[in-house]
């Protein structure tokens, strides 16, 4: 289980992960495990290990929707039409800007999905006040007789609170989901203020993933559905 979060309040750098080496474009930060799907996908597909390959890159590419349910712990119901939308916001910027090759589709809490999205007053990690909060699990499995499964889950947390109690500013919020959605496609923190995956800045909370990130999010992507074009059987 790795997690990611994004600085709520203060303007702080985080540590930024180099863009790989094979890449010789510019690229927004890369989750170093997005990086060794990647990588092992290759090696896989080299080594004629095809099912693993396949299912190396599905852990990056995550098929054509993620499929998220919404959990409200301990939030008043005045706020929670306006989580809805910093969400629907949220997903809406990432589906728009990645050509609607991903959909991002709400199902009723209890039944299966890819994410968990839960808004709750407070979010702690390590003992430190944050904005948002996610954990993921990307797992290759192989079973006795040969198969493999590609499994991908997240639990992501929003904040709806200031520090100071106040109710936290929508646009603020979709700052939060934008960047915790951010690594689930596989892109790292940014010590950038101005950048999605930046710190927040509550009083210039961004609008949109910059240019970068979404042309990061799209070659990953677009490699992924290589490995897999490549490990797949010609008919």
């Amino acid at each position: 289980m790795h997690g990611r979060r994004l600085l709520p309040f203060l303007l702080l750098a985080v540590a930024a992960v180099p863009a790989p080496a094979r890449m010789s474009v510019k690229t927004a930060p890369v989750l170093p495990e997005v990086n060794k799907q990647l990588e092992d996908g290759r090696a896989d597909v080299e080594n004629n290990t095809l099912t693993l390959a396949m299912a190396h890159a599905q852990l990056v590419l995550l098929g054509s929707e993620i499929k998220y349910s919404v959990l409200f712990q301990g939030v008043s119901k005045s706020q929670q039409a306006g989580c809805l939308r910093a969400l629907k916001y949220a997903t809406g910027q990432w589906k728009s800007l990645l050509d609607g090759a991903l959909t991002f589709t709400q199902i009723p809490d209890g039944q299966p999905s890819n994410i968990v999205v839960r808004f709750r007053p407070t979010v702690v990690m390590k003992g430190e006040q944050v904005a948002g909060y996610v954990n993921w699990k990307r797992s290759v499995d192989s079973e006795s007789d040969g198969s493999v499964h590609a499994q991908f889950n997240a639990d992501l947390q929003i904040r709806v609170k200031e520090l100071d109690g106040g109710a936290m500013p929508e646009n603020a919020m979709r700052h939060a989901v934008m960047h915790e959605m951010g690594h689930v496609l596989g892109l790292d923190d940014s010590p950038n203020v101005g950048d999605v995956m930046g710190p927040l800045d509550i009083a210039h909370p961004v609008a949109a993933p910059t240019a970068l990130e979404v042309q990061t999010v799209k070659s990953l992507r677009a490699e992924a559905a290589e490995i897999i074009q490549k490990a797949t059987p010609i008919q």
